[in-house]
């Protein structure tokens, strides 16, 4: 099989990462094929937060616990072997992409994240693609959210990357449904 297609195919989502930092050549490549990936027009709307800076983490996930559901934390502490709740599963590295709002622009966000991801997992680094962490930049600690992340004034949070190297063992992918395409012509 294709090596590409091979690492589309076996990229999972990690929920438990080890506390080693990401080699820093190999966060430069990762963050390279998040800047390649399309954009509608070329408009290369997105912007790039790379946050190693546990504080900052903690305080984005704190804000969340405050407004997410309890039945949605404890599922997430669950998922994380009963860990204190981060939106981010405790990794060593999130990487925040903002867009302009532009037409196309969450499209643009969603297109580099997974570059991000699939990126990631050839360099048998662990990732979670995150939105969970939205409700705290539309609440009104959002400016001071937005403070932290030094965002530039045109950038909207769309997406979050959780990045580091997996600890544990990496789920089974579930079964893909079999009824879900159509051929015309």
């Amino acid at each position: 099989m294709n090596d590409i297609i091979l690492n589309m195919l076996t990229r999972r989502s990690c929920r438990n990462f080890s506390s080693r930092p990401i080699d820093e050549k190999e966060l430069a490549q990762i963050i390279t094929a998040a800047k390649f990936a399309p954009t509608a027009l070329n408009t290369q709307s997105y912007y790039f937060t790379v946050v190693r800076e546990s504080s900052v983490i903690a305080e984005i996930s704190a804000v969340n616990r405050k407004l997410l559901p309890a039945d949605y934390i404890k599922r997430v502490e669950t998922r994380m072997g009963n860990k204190p709740f981060c939106n981010f599963y405790h990794a060593p590295t999130v990487i925040f992409i903002s867009s302009e709002d532009v037409p196309f622009g969450i499209a643009d966000a969603a297109n580099a994240t997974e570059n991000i991801c699939l990126a990631a997992h050839s360099f048998n680094l662990g990732s979670c693609y995150i939105a969970s962490f939205l409700p705290a930049f539309d609440s009104e600690e959002a400016p001071r959210l937005r403070s932290l992340l030094q965002l530039p004034a045109n950038q909207i949070p769309r997406f979050a990357v959780a990045l580091g190297y997996p600890e544990g063992a990496t789920q089974e992918a579930p079964t893909r449904k079999e009824d879900n395409v159509s051929f015309i012509g």
